[in-house]
Order: C-alpha cells, then structure tokens, then sequence
C-alpha cells in the first residue's frame, strides 16, 4: 500500500447526529446552565452537514481533476 490513501466513507443521517448533538447539549446545559439554547443542537448539525458537503463536493473536484 506505500503511499496510497485510504478513504473511507461513512455515511452519517442527520436524525442520528441530532440525536448526539441533543445529548451533548443537554449535557453541558446540566453543567453550565444558561449557556445553551434551544436552538444549538439544530444549528450546529446544519453547519456540520453543511461543512461536509462543502468538503466532499472539493474532494470530487480534485478527484476529477486527476
């Protein structure tokens, strides 16, 4: 394998990294109370996909390119 990259994908839904981000927010809402609002938990997913999207639609672009 010298050199070559491995690349794995992993597919992720949306319904299960809410479900994690609403776990970890909550979590930290019982340690800090007051720092995390409602709307946390669906803001960050949407920058996480949105994030991933914008990466895996580069990768696809450099892949074209070779």
């Amino acid at each position: 394998m010298g050199g070559a990259k491995l690349q794995q994908d992993v597919g992720l839904k949306r319904e299960e990294v809410m479900l994690i981000l609403n776990r970890m927010f909550h979590s930290v809402s019982q340690e800090v109370p007051g720092h995390v609002t409602v709307e946390a938990p669906k803001e960050t997913c949407s920058l996480m996909f949105r994030l991933l999207e914008r990466s895996e639609s580069r990768t696809h672009l450099t892949q074209s390119d070779t």
